[in-house]
């Protein structure tokens, strides 16, 4: 009986605590326009964030979100390719 208890309190604690990060996570992209942009020969994510980066940020999150939101493996980008940035509304 015990261990039921146990488990059911874990669970609940694991279900709280997810719903809390998911509702956090949403509000946060309330505040958020993606932009499209398309890769051009040369590019890079860091001339593209200082493009697209509000004064408060800084550009290593922003790119390690701009990498996370596209599901690149790193910090390759190629020409032609077509990626999304976060832009934060004031």
């Amino acid at each position: 009986m015990k261990k039921k208890l146990s488990y059911i309190i874990i669970l609940l604690f694991i279900f709280t605590f997810t719903s809390n990060a998911i509702n956090k996570n949403k509000a946060a992209m309330n505040n958020v326009i993606l932009k499209e942009i398309q890769i051009e020969s040369g590019d890079t994510l860091w001339d593209i964030a200082k493009e697209n980066i509000s004064n408060e940020e800084d550009i290593r999150n922003y790119i390690y979100e701009i990498i996370e939101i596209n599901n690149l493996k790193n910090v390759n980008i190629h020409a032609g390719e077509t990626i999304v940035v976060p832009i934060k509304k004031k």
